[in-house]
């Protein structure tokens, strides 16, 4: 398995530095407008699902803000509560 991962490892960077035959250059020029198409409308469909998220996560905090908001108040209401039957019970 090692050697099989020395050999892709020694392909790729062989790849990287031997210049683009004819044929790889035309190929490419050829899926050029395809590749940049799908580039393209994976840009958009990420822009719309960052948007979803986006939206979801806004209202996601908002129901947090209020659940904390609320649980705040709750404390506060049972502290005074507190507070005021312990002056009662001292009187």
């Amino acid at each position: 398995m090692a050697a099989g991962l020395i050999a892709f490892g020694g392909g790729l960077l062989l790849g990287t530095i031997l210049p683009e035959t004819r044929t790889e250059h035309d190929i490419a020029r050829r899926v050029e407008p395809s590749v940049s198409t799908a580039v393209a409308e994976a840009r958009d469909v990420g822009r719309g699902v960052m948007e979803d998220v986006k939206e979801d996560a806004e209202h996601a905090m908002e129901e947090v803000k209020d659940t904390a908001s609320n649980a705040g108040q709750h404390l506060k209401d049972d502290a005074k509560d507190a507070a005021e039957r312990t002056r009662e019970d001292r009187s």
